[in-house]
């Protein structure tokens, strides 16, 4: 069975597409490099802190709106969204200290 494996980065401070600041996590594939400098974060697939709402962090995906307290019960939506996007079979997520 293939593993495809996900990196996990912590952002602070990139931009969303209308230029406001953002902060959360981005997941990239295996082929993406690590950014070395703030993106938009919608450029790649991603779980936003939410600051301005009653849970702590905030995603939108295949025009769903998600918020929770747990970022593994977001990641769960995200990838389950995913496999048969970009990915099949099992994934595993390693976080990237920059």
């Amino acid at each position: 069975m293939t593993i495809t494996t996900f990196r996990k980065l912590e952002v602070k401070n990139w931009f969303d597409y209308e230029e406001n600041k953002m902060d959360g996590f981005v997941y990239l594939t295996e082929d993406q490099d690590i950014p070395t400098k703030p993106d938009y974060i919608q450029n790649y697939y991603h779980i936003l802190k939410n600051n301005d709402g009653d849970k702590k962090y905030y995603m939108m995906v295949d025009r769903g709106e998600y918020e929770s307290d747990q970022i593994i019960d977001l990641e769960n939506i995200l990838f389950d969204w995913l496999e048969g996007e970009c990915f099949e079979g099992a994934y595993k997520i390693e976080e990237v200290k920059q």
